[in-house]
């Protein structure tokens, strides 16, 4: 998609280049900046 000048994408406009790409919405993946090792490593501890 190109776009010359700003425009707000509906989530329709949004949704379809994402299908065609077979990408997720960033909402569908959580929070990018969460750190997994203290979690992955209670886990592995039974903490």
């Amino acid at each position: 998609m190109r776009f010359d000048a700003g425009k707000a994408l509906t989530a329709d406009e949004q949704a379809q280049p994402r299908q065609n790409i077979g990408a997720v919405a960033a909402s569908a993946i959580g929070d990018p900046e969460t750190d997994f090792v203290p979690a992955f490593e209670a886990a592995l501890t039974g903490a």
